[in-house]
């Protein structure tokens, strides 16, 4: 990993979709990927907590 100044670039990051539309089993499975270990990848990789937020 780099050390460069003003990074890791913190971004906001949404999962999003339609209500009025069923995924399908392979997007419910990696929204849930997303939601249950996403946040524990990103802080793994960049350092940073505190990335995710439930609304």
């Amino acid at each position: 990993m780099l050390d460069i100044e003003g990074f890791p670039v913190m971004l906001n990051w949404y999962v999003v979709h339609r209500k009025n539309k069923r995924l399908p089993p392979v997007a419910l499975a990696f929204k849930q990927f997303l939601m249950e270990e996403g946040a524990g990848l990103i802080q793994r990789i960049t350092g940073v907590e505190g990335l995710i937020r439930h609304g």
